[in-house]
């Protein structure tokens, strides 16, 4: 089968397609085995091709990556079941998360991080397409865990999204839309109207405003702030959140040996003694939130914003845009035509 593939950190001009072996179709116990259709990117990826920040290779491995093959979100359709997987056939059309490996033809997952795929009202029994599918894994995962379990968001909050547009911000705005809060999105002015399309009551465009002066000179202070880039400086957030705010800091500074470490510790020092919470956390997928996130779906909740499509032979140049920053929703790596849509 072919995979995109990398043997040491860098850029990625180092990831590149290999023939390797298929897994066993003689699925291990408690193990399916996938033919992948579609992989959503994450900045996770970029992370784990760069090593960067360097400090993370002390935990996942100094000289090389732990998995020659990136990706993690995946959509696919089931051909091989093991041994005490009762609720997955052959033929299921799924998505879930992997260790990495995503980014093959075919991918062993655990059974247990594997569901059915969604399907829309109205539709019959067609689930959605393998792209959309493949979304709703870490972006979605982080949003949902974070705004729900992490800042605990109640019905008529004011919410501050910060990167509105992005794959996690854009399903941040849906998330806290649906929780009640009343929602502020902060994004580029070319993304103005898709943050309005998904629910946003007010949007900021960074490029024209400063959503912290327009806080001020309006008196606005926000329950929680949800600060995906998290690139702004503190103190001035600090000072548009409520005495009792919640500020969930979801991404970080790139580059760097330690980065976004300072960051965490002026943030656990500076706000240690205050009212408000200073939050950080990494999503930890879970089967519950995987269902969770099928049912929003389902209900028309949620809908996955995807910004581009590649090929699996173009995976590099899907990782290398994902790292820029500047992506409008999700990117997707899909087996075969990119702008097919299931």
């Amino acid at each position: 089968m072919k995979a995109l593939m990398h043997d040491r950190y860098g850029d990625a001009d180092l990831l590149e397609i290999r023939d390797v072996s298929e897994p066993s179709r003689d699925a291990a116990e408690g193990e399916v085995v996938l033919r992948t259709e579609a992989v959503s990117i994450n900045m996770a990826d970029w992370h784990m091709m760069t090593g960067i920040p360097r400090i993370m290779r002390l935990v996942v491995g100094l000289r090389r990556p732990p998995r020659p093959i990136p990706g993690t979100d995946v959509a696919g359709v089931v051909v091989a079941v093991g041994a005490g997987v009762t609720d997955l056939a052959i033929g299921d059309e799924v998505f879930g998360q992997t260790d990495g490996g995503a980014l093959a033809e075919y991918v062993a997952v655990p059974a247990e991080r594997i569901i059915e795929r969604p399907v829309l009202a109205g539709s019959g029994d067609t689930p959605v397409g393998a792209d959309e599918a493949a979304c709703l894994g870490v972006a979605a995962v982080t949003a949902l865990q974070g705004l729900r379990d992490k800042a605990r968001v109640r019905s008529g909050e004011h919410v501050l999204i910060i990167g509105a547009s992005g794959g996690v911000g854009s399903f941040a705005v849906q998330v806290a839309k649906h929780l009640g809060a009343t929602v502020t999105a902060v994004c580029s002015t070319h993304n103005v109207e898709q943050a309005r399309a998904l629910g946003a009551d007010h949007v900021v465009d960074r490029l024209r405003d400063d959503v912290v002066a327009l806080a001020r000179e309006s008196n606005t202070r926000y329950d929680v702030i949800f600060d995906n880039p998290g690139d702004r400086r503190l103190g001035a957030l600090r000072s548009i959140m409520q005495p009792n705010g919640r500020y969930l800091m979801v991404g970080g500074p790139k580059g760097g040996w330690i980065q976004p470490m300072p960051r965490l510790l002026a943030g656990m020092l500076r706000w240690r003694f205050v009212g408000q919470k200073f939050i950080t956390f990494t999503a930890a997928e879970t089967r519950a939130d995987l269902l969770a996130l099928r049912e929003l779906y389902e209900a028309g909740v949620l809908r996955s914003v995807i910004s581009d499509r590649y090929t699996l032979d173009d995976g590099a140049a899907a990782i290398r845009q994902q790292g820029d920053g500047h992506a409008r929703g999700k990117i997707v790596v899909t087996m075969g035509d990119p702008n097919a849509s299931g």
